[in-house]
């Protein structure tokens, strides 16, 4: 492990992170229960309610993550994808809010008992734990990190469907209009930008990337295959799910 006294303030950013999911995790129950839609929360069961408290937390930290990936993506014209070594302070505290966000989780899945039977989510978070430490302390190919980080910008569409679905909101016109957003959010995000992502690999990346330690060349070579793969599954799943939910109110 490469570490030293000036990546302390990164790692800070992980234990606040950390710390703050699981403090919006454990106050959920009462801004909804006590102000906000109490009848509604209330009368759901447990599991539900810890579902609407883990995707309230989750929303919050993918707002952040995605507004700073995107702010990087779009307006610092510093990082681009020739660069190899390059240290974006602002980049890896960003990579500290995902990382202590996905601690912080998987904790909650391991812990929370309403809450097992998660594999598949375990496994993702397994590989995004190993992506976020490889990206916290190696400042190399600062581009493609943040073209990973980027996926999180339709993060908080999802989970807000999520609490709408639970709360009995599916029904709304928020509930669809979300939707909409999260669909064209996830394409933009997770789809769009694997092209860009492996046509920048080959004309720049490809001729040091394997000359960098192995967590970067496992994460890059390994894992980010592994999550493209799973995006454009899940993609294809949300079309599918959006033509069922057309021809059932009959617009095709």
């Amino acid at each position: 492990m490469q570490f030293t006294e000036s990546d302390l303030p990164y790692w800070g950013t992980v234990f606040v992170s950390a710390f703050g999911t699981w403090l919006i995790f454990r106050m959920v129950p009462l801004v909804l229960g006590r102000f906000i839609v109490s009848s509604r929360y209330n009368s759901l069961p447990l599991g539900e309610q810890r579902k609407v408290q883990k995707c309230t937390a989750s929303l919050c930290a993918a707002l952040v993550e995605g507004a700073i990936s995107g702010y990087i993506f779009f307006f610092r014209s510093d990082i681009g994808p020739e660069l190899v070594r390059y240290d974006c302070s602002l980049l890896r505290h960003n990579v500290g809010i995902f990382l202590g966000y996905t601690i912080a989780d998987t904790l909650l899945l391991l812990l929370t008992p309403e809450f097992t039977g998660v594999n598949d989510l375990l496994l993702h978070h397994a590989a995004s734990l190993f992506s976020g430490y490889a990206g916290l302390t190696y400042a190399i190919f600062p581009y493609y990190i943040n073209l990973y980080l980027l996926m999180e910008i339709s993060n908080p569409m999802l989970n807000l469907r999520v609490i709408l679905d639970v709360m009995g909101y599916k029904r709304s016109s928020l509930y669809v209009l979300n939707s909409v957003v999260w669909t064209v959010a996830f394409f933009l995000s997770r789809i769009v930008t694997i092209p860009l992502f492996w046509y920048n690999v080959v004309v720049y990346a490809s001729r040091t990337l394997f000359q960098q330690e192995a967590a970067i060349v496992l994460t890059g070579m390994v894992l980010m295959p592994l999550f493209n793969v799973m995006n454009v599954l899940w993609f294809v799943k949300i079309l599918l799910g959006a033509w069922e939910i057309l021809k059932d109110r009959e617009y095709v």
